[in-house]
């Protein structure tokens, strides 16, 4: 009786783990292929963006209160207070006689606030920085900047300008 008991156990956890498992597949399907994870947190921007000219930008664009004496970010955040400057920090990778960066500064409802442009002359890794600041401070809300090189779309960054304290 045991071991008859036992067949049953062994028979019923067999037949309760081949159902977990799913329907057989059909025969001539497959199963797509997981979809690698991008790295980084969710709707995080690529590595780079498109390359224009033969030169391409580095994602993320950086976005912060304040850059170092070489143009890098020294205070990333994408978070704002009104009275803040709003700092970003471009890299742009590749070598060309001339290219033209520049920085639009636009609300959530796409109205231009500002717009600057800068020549560069890129030569491998060349950092360019661009900076707003609202005299009266900022509306609280949210805001994005535009990089364009070569009046082509190479990046964004959102940022949000709150209350204090953040």
């Amino acid at each position: 009786m045991r071991d008859y008991l036992t067949r049953v156990l062994l028979s019923l956890t067999l037949v309760l783990g081949v159902s977990a498992c799913g329907p057989p597949e059909e025969e001539g399907t497959t199963t797509p292929a997981a979809t690698p994870a991008a790295p980084g947190p969710p709707g995080a921007p690529p590595a780079t963006y498109a390359a224009v000219d033969g030169l391409r930008v580095l994602a993320p664009v950086e976005i912060g209160r304040s850059i170092r004496p070489d143009q890098t970010m020294q205070d990333a955040t994408f978070l704002f207070i009104p009275t803040n400057e709003v700092w970003i920090s471009v890299v742009v990778e590749g070598t060309a006689p001339k290219a033209t960066l520049q920085a639009r500064w636009l609300t959530a409802r796409g109205e231009v606030l500002e717009q600057s442009s800068q020549d560069i002359t890129p030569n491998g890794h060349t950092v360019t920085a661009f900076h707003i600041a609202r005299p009266n401070g900022w509306a609280l809300g949210h805001y994005r900047v535009e990089v364009l090189l070569n009046g082509t779309l190479a990046g964004t960054r959102d940022f949000e300008v709150k209350e204090p304290p953040l």
